[in-house]
């Protein structure tokens, strides 16, 4: 149990820094993407396919966005089941994000793009941002899955166990 207690807060400070460099991943896509959307949607001229683009690319970064606003608001009330599916979600929805915009970027349109980078060049920095999931969003799923068997006490034998358990005083003796 003590290594339970020495090792807890080690871990909620990674995953709470690691939350913060999601927030500021997720966040300017969040907001650049979802103006677009906006934009795409008042602005008779553009294809349907730019706003439905940028909608739902939008929805996936607000889902990182938000999932991460709730953990850090939960702080540590949160139990590591819990934990592990906000992780996954986050991941999914990052891999998501990933997907389409390579999808996008190989499939996608030639003139899609207003400035003049061409599809070889968009698929070179859609490879590339996969590095985003490899640093900030699958660690912490696997850390968490990790932390749960660490943190997890094990108990081969029930009855050793429970014996150990009625020997130790219930009270540490605080004199000195």
């Amino acid at each position: 149990m003590d290594s339970q207690n020495e090792h807890q807060p080690l871990g909620r400070a990674f995953l709470t820094t690691i939350w913060v460099f999601q927030l500021i991943a997720a966040g300017p896509i969040f907001v650049w993407l979802g103006l677009a959307a906006i934009f795409n949607l008042f602005y008779t001229f553009d294809r349907a396919y730019d706003f439905i683009t940028h909608l739902c690319t939008s929805i996936f970064a607000a889902s990182i966005f938000f999932i991460v606003l709730v953990q850090r608001k939960v702080g540590n009330g949160v139990g590591e089941a819990l934990t592990l599916r906000f992780e996954v979600a986050k991941s999914g929805f990052a891999t998501a994000l990933w997907v389409w915009l390579m999808l996008d970027a190989v499939l996608g349109p030639d003139d899609h793009y207003g400035y003049t980078n061409t599809r070889q060049t968009r698929i070179i920095a859609a490879a590339v941002s996969v590095i985003l999931l490899f640093i900030l969003f699958y660690p912490t799923v696997f850390f968490v899955v990790r932390s749960k068997e660490l943190f997890t006490p094990r108990r081969e034998n029930s009855e050793e166990a429970d014996e150990n358990s009625e020997r130790q005083p219930l009270l540490r003796d605080t004199r000195s």
